[in-house]
């Protein structure tokens, strides 16, 4: 108790030092502490599981590329009836649900799932029941389990939800349970939300999903299971596989394929089994890169943490130095060395707790920050970390690292000075370690906060270039509403009456330009795909084109700003023809023909199919129209063997029809002229997504905004430290080289001699770190071009240009008040202070 109380006056009597250290390692324990957070619930299993190490995922390892979730209904049933290593297996699959009911509409990613799922996967109601077993025999009544937030959102809360009939995909279910706010599905590992969970005995009501064809090829299911006691990941593997091999023996896969897309997937069951807390999201890419963020994340955290406990190892060697004379007194009087790294640690691990608990707070801010729910295609993103036992843990160890090595290495340090040269020396430099050394130390913590920075702006970049994209479409002047209009089971007449009515209402609206209905967007993922020949030949080489397919309204070049090359636009009188006209871009025509001038010419068209999907006839068309070259498949990776071709619309659709409306002015006015129409044409129909078609259709930068946030305030953080550091480690130099200051100008020296002096050997560390920090990130740099060839420039000038000036003049100022401070010492006043 009398060091804790000796060492409370110690800091009360410092208040700047105990401020700066506690606010450094706030900065440092709450940025690793927060990255942890965040990086653990992107790894993370699914939650609301029980006993999730018994979890495993099955796979197919095709040939060892990379590892893919597929296998067909009857594959399942065969599976789960011959494994014995297994309590049971789950199947699922995800598909989007239309859920309506009281005038209320929600449209998301839900799952189709074996009856046994909840019970398997040990998920408890929140109300009522969840699915089960009878739920999938046949006749069995159509019912639904609902996710906690539609609960919260389509019914308020209310328990009387439960048993209630609400339309889903335009067929009625009725509401059976309500599942608990933890568990939010299988799919992405529970980070996109289920809307609603369905037995997969009412599979044909959504032939979308492709879960109840009859034919093996058609794979759509993924697989999940419980290890039975006593068994191992390693056991289910190898059964899986001899299961696998059984049944490529009975049911040979891919007989009818054509040779090109022929492969180990295709044509065999090469089965494994991983524990699902190896999985992370999903395997191959999507793994290695939301690892690859996460440990790069967690490793600049890391960085900063370590930039604070130096520089309070800095602060604290100062405060030895200072105190070498007391060391050598008391050591001389019989105090043990032992005492004297008590006493320092005390004061250490004071400031330490503190600094910790705050560092619980700036985790708590940086989580917020990128807790949200975010858009991601037809559902939505949820990014919810928590400050969970492990997080404070992480906080804990943080804290402990922080103590041994701003206190424990200071504290021996001081403790073993000469007792003898401690006293003789008075308060001079007895303790304090070398220039060279913290120079070097300086230098390593500036080159860490340019890296930091250099990879925050370089992200920031690249986020500001994606969010600039538009494909060529001039998304921000569009408005984009979806409706499944297949899912909800709308037939023909009427999915025509509501394309006509909606587009020429928003025709006519004030200020729209233009408006049209169209199977997606040439930048959209669910825009379906096509093959081009010239010939009715089979053979696989005759296909010389392979774009995207857009079967649109007439107004659809007007809409979207596409300008016509060559030739002509089809219109209304090309609805009702029987002579078939397409119009495709000069990427198509040059795939083709060799050349752009194609009009006139003819074409096979027909619809890519899917493995295991509906068969699309092929269809001959005359070539009207040549349109400019833009994105096809996604905003910024324009793919140059890609193209587009437009052809008139046909209400025999199997795809979402996407309505764009575009605008001179606002484009939230568009929006909601949409929203209105929309909702008056087709009140009982609820609308996939709507917005900006910036939203809908561009770029995902989801990840890069997160990586931006996380990297920039990191890069801060760790740049406030550095130049925090270099401040306090030049005044103290400064203070401890007064008689030699003195001496230098009581034989001329002048102010400004001194003053250029200490910047020169402040500023000398800055440039070294800025140099080092530089050639690091443009290496890192390199190694980043892959994931954003099509964005990044070799060399940024803002990241590698105005950063390094920020940090010098950041330098500048940290050396300014002590050179300012040397340049004032009176030789007479120093000389004599010795």
């Amino acid at each position: 108790m009398r060091d804790i109380w000796y060492a409370l006056r110690r800091l009360r009597a410092a208040p700047m030092f105990t401020l700066f250290s506690i606010v450094t390692l706030a900065l440092g324990i709450g940025a690793t502490t927060a990255i942890y957070s965040i990086v653990k619930t992107a790894l993370a299993p699914p939650a609301g599981i029980q006993d999730v190490d018994s979890i495993v995922s099955l796979w197919h390892y095709p040939g060892g590329g990379m590892p893919l979730r597929s296998f067909s209904r009857d594959d399942f049933l065969d599976l789960r009836a011959r494994q014995t290593t297994m309590t049971d297996v789950i199947a699922w699959r995800q598909v989007r649900l239309a859920v309506a009911a009281d005038g209320r509409s929600q449209t998301a990613l839900g799952e189709i799932v074996s009856a046994n799922y909840f019970a398997t996967l040990g998920v408890q109601p929140l109300h009522g029941r969840l699915l089960q077993p009878a739920d999938d025999a046949p006749g069995a009544p159509r019912v639904v389990a609902i996710s906690f937030r539609t609960w919260q959102r389509m019914f308020d809360g209310r328990p009387d939800a439960v048993g209630r009939d609400v339309k889903v995909n335009g067929e009625t279910f009725q509401i059976v349970g309500v599942a608990p706010p933890a568990f939010k599905g299988v799919f992405n590992h529970g980070l996109v939300a289920s809307l609603a969970w369905v037995p997969m005995g009412t599979a044909a009501l959504f032939p979308e999903s492709g879960v109840d064809r009859p034919d093996r090829d058609s794979r759509s299911l993924q697989l999940m299971a419980r290890l039975r006691p006593g068994r191992t990941v390693a056991e289910v593997g190898a059964e899986v596989a001899a299961i696998g091999k059984q049944l490529d023996r009975d049911y040979p896969l891919g007989l009818e394929l054509e040779r090109r897309i022929q492969s180990a997937y295709n044509t065999s069951r090469p089965w494994a089994a991983q524990h699902i807390t190896e999985v992370h999201v999903g395997p191959g890419y999507t793994s290695d890169l939301v690892a690859g963020l996460g440990a790069g994340m967690l490793g600049a955290a890391l960085l900063v943490l370590l930039v604070a406990c130096t520089n309070l190892a800095n602060l604290m060697l100062a405060r030895t130095s200072n105190r070498a004379q007391e060391f050598g007194v008391r050591l001389a009087l019989g105090a043990s060395r032992w005492r004297l790294v008590r006493e320092s640690l005390t004061e250490t691990l004071i400031v330490a707790s503190i600094g910790g608990f705050a560092g619980i707070g700036v985790a708590r801010m940086l989580i917020v920050s990128v807790g949200q729910e975010v858009p991601f295609g037809a559902g939505s993103l949820l990014i919810e970390p928590r400050l969970d036992l492990s997080a404070l843990l992480v906080a804990l160890g943080a804290g402990v690292f922080a103590l041994l090595v701003a206190g424990l290495v200071p504290a021996w340090h001081g403790a073993k000075a000469d007792v003898r040269q401690a006293i003789a020396s008075g308060a001079s430099n007895a303790a304090l370690p070398r220039w060279r050394g913290r120079r070097m130390l300086i230098t390593a913590q500036v080159s860490i906060s340019m890296l930091l920075v250099a990879m925050a702006a370089q992200f920031i970049s690249q986020v500001r270039a994606s969010s600039l994209l538009d494909g060529g479409f001039d998304l921000d002047r569009i408005a984009v509403g979806e409706i499944d209009f297949v899912g909800q089971r709308v037939d023909a007449a009427r999915v025509r009456a509501i394309v006509d009515r909606v587009v020429t209402r928003l025709a006519v609206t004030p200020g729209i330009e233009a408006a049209s209905a169209s199977t997606g967007l040439p930048v959209g993922i669910s825009t379906p795909g096509a093959y081009v020949r010239e010939s009715e030949s089979t053979n696989e080489k005759a296909v010389r084109s392979f774009p995207q397919l857009v079967i649109a309204t007439p107004s659809i070049f007007r809409t979207l700003g596409v300008q016509l090359v060559r030739g002509r636009a089809f219109d209304a009188r090309d609805l009702s023809s029987a002579d078939a006209v397409v119009v495709v871009n000069e990427t198509v025509a040059r795939q083709m023909f060799g050349r752009v001038d194609v009009i006139g010419q003819s074409i096979l068209v027909q619809q890519r199919d899917w493995v295991g999907g509906p068969k699309h006839a092929s269809r001959r068309r005359t070539i009207v129209g040549i349109v400019e070259d833009s994105d096809a498949g996604s905003v910024g990776r324009r793919d140059p063997e890609s193209g587009v071709i437009y052809v008139p619309f046909d209400e025999s659709l199997d795809r979402p029809v996407t309505f764009s409306a575009r605008t001179a002015g606002d484009p939230a006015d568009a929006v909601g002229a949409l929203r209105s129409v929309l909702g008056e044409v087709a009140p009982d129909l609820a609308v996939a997504q709507i917005g900006t078609g910036r939203r809908i259709a561009g770029p995902s930068i989801l990840f890069g905004q997160i990586t931006a946030t996380l990297s920039g305030t990191l890069g801060v953080f760790a740049l406030i430290l550095a130049l925090a550091g270099l401040y306090g480690v030049l005044s103290h130099v400064v203070a401890n080289r007064r008689r030699e200051i003195g001496v230098r100008m009581a034989l001329g020296g002048t102010p400004a001699n001194m003053r250029r002096m200490v910047l020169r050997e402040g500023l000398s560390p800055v440039v070294l770190g800025v140099i080092a920090g530089a050639t690091i990130a443009i290496i890192a740099r390199y190694s980043l071009r892959p994931m954003f060839v099509q964005l990044l420039p070799t060399v940024d000038a803002f990241a590698l240009g105005l950063v390094p000036l920020l940090l010098i003049t950041a330098g500048i100022v940290a050396c300014y008040l002590p050179a300012r401070r040397a340049s004032a010492v009176d030789p007479n006043v120093a000389l004599r202070a010795e």
